[in-house]
C-alpha cells in the first residue's frame, strides 16, 4: 500500500505539472486590449466609463508619446469641473458597434458642462497631475504610465501631457482574460499543488523502501518448540453468504479500487473543468441601476477620495516638518494653520530644542464631514489621530482639520488645526454620504453668528465674569479659559514690567459646519496680543520662543507678542437650552514685534 500511494501521488503531481507548465506557457494571450483613436491635436483626451466597460475585470490603461504622460481617474463630475473651460477630446463607445470613436469638446462646451467650475477655475494651472481630484494617478516623464482601477459607472478618465502640448499619442486600454483552469485551479496554483504532491510522493516512496528493509532483516529463533497455532474456531447453526471474486482473473482490492476510482474521477472532472474563459466578442457596458440624487448638491469629497487626499497632506507635513521647509508646507496648508506651522519653522531654525508641532496620522478616520455645494471654495471637516507616542494603553489625542480647495484645479489646504478637548462629546452631524452646507457667517440663526464668535469669546477671556457674554459660554470641559486666566494673574505679579493683554478676532474667515440639530461646528481665529512695557529703567529679557522669533535677547522697548489661537466651538441655535460649547483649541506664538 505504501509503494501504491507513492505511485499516485506521483502520477498526481506529474498531472497537475505538466497541466499548470502548459497553462502557463501555452495558453495564449493573458489581456485583451483596445487602442484609443485619438488623432486631434487637444490637451486633453477623456475616457468615458462606458468604454471601460466594453469588457469585464480590472482595467488597465497606458499612455505614451508625450515628454509627460498622465493617467487619472475620479468621479465624472470632478473631471469635468477640472476641465471646465478648457478644450478637450472625448471618447466614447458607440452602444450597438460597440466602436470607440472621438468627439472635439471645444472651451465653450466645457464650460457649459461646468458653469460654477469655469468660473472659479485658477487659469494658471494646466496640468492635471497631483490634483486632489482624481482618486488614482499616474505620472511619467519620457516613459509609459500605467494606471489600473475598478472603474465604476459614474467614474471617468482623464489622460494628459503638460496640459500645453497635446496630448499621449498612444493610449491603450486593457482588460485581463482569465486563463485556463482544472479543478478550478489556475497555472500557479496548478504547479504549486503539483510540487507539493512531487515532495510526498518521494517521501511515501523513501518510508516504504525503509519499511521494506526492516521488515527483510534476521529474525531470531527462540529456543524450544514453537507454540501450536491455534485452532479455528466452529461456527455453529450461523450461515454466512460469501461473495464470490470479482469479475476478471484478478479482482483488486478495496483500497487499491478506491485510489483508481478517485484518479479516474480526477482526471475526468478536471479535463471537464479545463477552460479558457475567453470572450470572443466583447461585452456590452452595463447600466447603472444606482439612484442618483437629484435633490440637491451631492458632497464634494466621497471617503475614497478623502483617503487619498489625507495620505498626500500627511505625507507632505511629516517632510516639510523634518526639513522646516516653508516651501513645501505651503503647498498643504493655508490660513490659521499655515501662520503657526510657519512660526514654529522660523523658531526651530533659531532655536533647535524648540519642539515641532505635533504631526497628523491619514488613518483611522475618526470623523468625516464634507461639505454640501456645487460652487467653490469647498470645505471638508476631518478628525483624524494625532501622529505621537503614547503610553501603553492610552490613546493619542485627536486633531481636527478644516480643509479648503479654492477652485478645482487647486489642491485642499488644512487651514485650521485644533486639537480636541479630552473631554468634550461633539454635536451629531450628518452622514459623510449626505454631507452638511455651510452655515452663513452673518446669521442670526445662531446664539453667536461665526463672525462674531472670536471677539464674543475674547470678551469673556478679558473680562471673566464681568462679561456680558459669559452666560453664553459652558465653561464645563474648557480648559483653555482658567489656564489663561492663570497666566495673566501670574504674570501681573511682576512689578518690574507692566503687561496688558487685548483679543481681537483672526485675519482668517471662520468655517461654519451645519449639525443635525440647526447648530453649527465653528473653525475661527482669535489673536492674544500682550504687551510687555519695562518699568523702572530696566530692560526686558527675552527667552525662549520669544527669543527664537524676534532675534533679540535683550529689549528696553515694550515688547508686543501675538499668539493665535485657533477655536473649534459649537454653537447652539438661537432658542436651544445649549450654551456655547468649546471643541477644541490650539495656541502658537505667532508674531514677536517691538514697539
Amino acid at each position: 500500500m505504501r509503494f501504491i500511494a507513492a505511485m499516485v501521488s506521483l502520477v498526481v503531481a506529474a498531472l497537475l505539472l505538466v497541466l499548470g507548465f502548459g497553462f502557463k506557457f501555452f495558453a495564449g494571450p493573458t489581456t485583451i486590449s483596445v487602442a484609443v483613436p485619438s488623432s486631434s491635436q487637444m490637451p486633453y483626451v477623456v475616457i468615458d466609463p462606458a468604454v471601460l466597460h466594453l469588457h469585464p475585470g480590472f482595467q488597465t490603461v497606458t499612455a505614451d508619446g508625450a515628454k509627460l504622460n498622465t493617467v487619472g481617474y475620479g468621479q465624472t463630475s470632478d473631471v469635468l469641473a477640472w476641465l471646465g473651460g478648457s478644450a478637450y477630446e472625448r471618447i466614447s463607445a458607440n452602444p450597438k458597434t460597440l466602436k470607440l470613436s472621438g468627439q472635439q469638446i471645444d472651451a465653450n462646451e466645457s464650460t457649459k458642462d461646468a458653469p460654477t467650475a469655469a468660473a472659479a477655475q485658477d487659469q494658471k494651472i494646466v496640468s492635471p497631475a497631483g490634483s486632489d481630484m482624481w482618486l488614482g494617478e499616474s505620472t511619467v516623464e519620457k516613459a509609459q504610465a500605467n494606471l489600473s482601477m475598478n472603474i465604476g459607472n459614474d467614474e471617468t478618465v482623464i489622460v494628459s501631457s503638460d496640459g500645453l502640448t497635446p496630448a499621449p499619442s498612444n493610449i491603450l486600454v486593457s482588460w485581463p482574460l482569465p486563463g485556463p483552469q482544472f479543478l478550478w485551479m489556475d497555472a500557479n496554483v496548478l504547479m504549486i499543488v503539483g510540487g507539493g504532491f512531487l515532495l510526498l510522493g518521494i517521501g511515501l516512496y523513501i518510508w516504504a523502501l525503509l519499511h521494506m528493509r526492516r521488515g527483510q532483516g534476521p529474525r531470531r529463533r527462540g529456543r524450544g518448540r514453537m507454540p501450536k497455532p491455534p485452532r479455528p474456531a466452529r461456527i455453529k447453526g450461523t450461515k454466512i453468504p460469501i461473495s464470490g471474486p470479482r469479475t476478471g482473473r484478478r479482482a483488486l482490492s478495496g483500497g487499491s479500487s478506491f485510489v483508481a476510482i478517485a484518479l479516474g474521477s480526477l482526471v475526468v472532472v478536471g479535463l471537464s473543468a479545463c477552460s479558457t474563459g475567453i470572450s470572443p466578442t466583447p461585452t456590452p457596458p452595463p447600466t447603472s441601476t444606482d439612484a442618483v440624487n437629484t435633490t440637491g448638491p451631492r458632497p464634494v469629497v466621497s471617503e475614497k477620495q478623502l483617503l487619498v487626499i489625507l495620505d498626500k497632506v500627511t505625507t507632505t507635513l511629516t517632510t516639510a516638518d523634518e526639513k522646516k521647509d516653508l516651501a513645501l508646507v505651503t503647498s498643504r496648508l493655508g490660513g490659521a494653520a499655515l501662520e503657526a506651522r510657519s512660526a514654529n519653522y522660523a523658531m526651530r531654525k533659531t532655536n533647535a530644542k524648540i519642539a515641532a508641532l505635533p504631526a497628523i496620522a491619514s488613518t483611522p478616520v475618526q470623523l468625516f464631514l464634507p461639505q454640501t455645494t456645487e460652487l467653490w471654495p469647498r470645505s471638508i471637516l476631518v478628525m483624524v489621530p494625532a501622529a505621537q507616542p503614547v503610553k501603553k494603553g492610552e490613546q493619542p489625542p485627536t486633531v481636527s482639520m478644516v480643509l479648503t480647495q479654492e477652485s478645482p484645479r487647486s489642491n485642499y489646504k488644512v487651514v485650521y488645526m485644533t486639537d480636541l478637548e479630552p473631554k468634550q462629546r461633539t454635536p451629531e452631524v450628518s452622514a459623510s454620504t449626505a454631507g452638511s452646507p455651510l452655515v452663513a457667517l452673518d446669521t442670526k440663526l445662531l446664539l453667536a453668528s461665526p463672525n462674531d464668535l472670536a471677539a464674543t469669546y475674547g470678551d469673556v477671556l478679558n473680562k471673566g465674569a464681568n462679561s456680558k457674554f459669559v452666560s453664553l459660554f459652558d465653561g464645563t470641559g474648557d480648559t483653555l479659559r482658567p489656564r489663561i486666566a492663570e497666566e495673566r494673574k501670574s504674570q501681573q505679579g511682576n512689578k518690574q514690567v507692566r503687561v496688558t493683554f487685548a483679543d481681537y478676532a483672526g485675519a482668517y474667515v471662520p468655517v461654519a459646519f451645519a449639525t443635525v440639530d440647526a447648530g453649527a461646528i465653528v473653525s475661527v481665529q482669535l489673536n492674544e496680543v500682550g504687551t510687555f512695557l519695562p518699568l523702572n529703567n530696566r530692560d526686558l529679557k527675552l527667552a525662549g520662543e520669544l527669543k527664537a522669533l524676534s532675534g533679540i535677547e535683550i529689549s528696553n522697548r515694550p515688547v508686543r507678542a501675538t499668539y493665535g489661537l485657533q477655536l473649534l466651538m459649537y454653537v447652539p441655535a438661537v432658542g436651544s437650552t445649549k450654551k456655547i460649547q468649546m471643541l477644541g483649541y490650539s495656541e502658537n506664538l505667532t508674531s514677536v514685534k517691538l514697539k
